[in-house]
């Protein structure tokens, strides 16, 4: 049984949720220690579920603080596995095999580059400079991004983060042992959420963010018949500015909902008629891996996604296991609700593909495989598996 030492960039941030999968995955099989920097709480959503081997002293990977902290957690391990390439996950694992010669795996589960490619070059360098100081600067970003083919094993999330950085594809899937229908009973969901009798819901989960998009999911809601369903939006935005832009779209049948911790998030699913995906084909969503896509999936849920990333290959097979609709086309978007509100028996159908495939593909004894593969070749023999033992 190796010792693992997992890094999450940040453990207050969704970007804690990956490194938890991975963690789940393989701690049948290793030893594994999570941990990663907050100087508030642990991200709310799986605040209740983490199991955290230690907090960093900070969010500044350079400080002396920090780096005496990491180096006390990985000089135990026999390999850092860093999640995403930023200087508080991957710069402090280069920093930790240059000081103990330990080997490093990163994974990435978003393009964290793309997050900027939209803005122009005049506003790209006006963020850098004002950023030196902070660890998620475009330098830093680019930086690291530039040095992924130093990591022993890289494993990715998606076809297109395959594409511009090369590793293995792993999807962060979810446990669907404790992820399933069975758990979730569909009238005890309704009741404990409040969904209203009678009253058919669709459903988005998770943080809004314009990449997202909540806006063409508002639109084609208004272009279904008036009081045939209720949309639900839950999860908070963390941008102030957003929240109002958000707030200022609602409308009778529109409910905006605050965040809820992943087992919530399981009952809110069980619960609704429709689970949507309508994320737009920007440069950062179309490199992205909507986790909540895999989670509603496991469900059992009906879906309608946007045909944007992976959600093809996700959701694909001979049937498909969702509806697929273009990005930013309101009007097909509200044409696919509106058929699975309409045909519960196909809607039925759909979601029981989904839990099929999410169970066969998608949960953590599929990872634990796909791993086992990547990481054993690098891993120290353990005992009893060695030649003459």
């Amino acid at each position: 049984m190796a010792d693992l030492l997992l890094v999450a960039p940040d453990l207050a941030s969704g970007a804690v949720y990956t490194a938890h999968q991975f963690a789940g995955a393989l701690s049948p099989t290793h030893r594994v220690r999570l941990l990663g920097p907050t100087t508030v709480q642990p991200w709310q959503p799986l605040r209740d579920e983490l199991h955290l081997d230690g907090l960093l002293p900070g969010v500044n990977p350079f400080s002396r603080s920090v780096r005496r902290s990491f180096a006390q957690a990985a000089r135990q391990a026999d390999l850092v596995y860093a999640f995403k390439a930023l200087p508080q996950s991957f710069g402090l694992a280069l920093w930790a095999r240059r000081r103990f010669g330990l080997r490093v795996a990163l994974h990435l589960d978003d393009w964290d580059g793309g997050w900027f490619a939209g803005e122009g070059w005049v506003r790209r360098v006006w963020h850098a400079v004002r950023g030196v100081r902070r660890p998620n600067s475009e330098l830093y970003v680019r930086a690291l991004e530039r040095m992924v083919e130093r990591a022993d094993v890289l494993t990715v999330s998606t076809r297109a983060l395959q594409g511009r950085f090369g590793g293995q594809i792993v999807r962060q899937g979810v446990d669907t042992e404790r992820v399933a229908p069975e758990r979730f009973p569909r009238a005890a969901a309704r009741q404990r959420i409040g969904a209203p009798e009678g009253r058919r819901l669709i459903l988005f989960l998770g943080t809004p963010q314009p990449h997202k998009g909540i806006d063409d999911l508002i639109a084609a809601y208004r272009m279904l018949s008036p009081g045939s369903a209720d949309l639900w939006v839950v999860g908070a935005p963390r941008d102030p500015s957003l929240a109002e832009a958000f707030a200022a779209m609602v409308r009778p049948g529109i409910e905006l909902r605050p965040s809820v911790s992943f087992e919530e998030a399981c009952w809110h699913i069980a619960a609704a008629d429709v689970f949507v995906v309508p994320q737009r084909a920007t440069p950062y969503a179309a490199h992205q891996l909507p986790a909540k896509l895999l989670q509603a999936m496991a469900l059992g849920a009906p879906i309608v996604a946007t045909d944007v990333g992976d959600a093809a290959e996700i959701l694909g097979g001979e049937p498909a296991a969702g509806l697929l609709v273009p990005p930013r086309d309101p009007r097909a978007l509200s044409a696919a609700i509106d058929r699975l509100l309409d045909e519960g028996e196909r809607a039925r159908v759909l979601g029981a593909l989904a839990r099929s495939r999410a169970q066969e593909l998608y949960g953590w004894t599929a990872m634990a495989r796909q791993l086992a593969v990547l990481l054993e070749p690098i891993l120290p023999p353990v005992l009893g598996r060695g030649p003459g033992v």
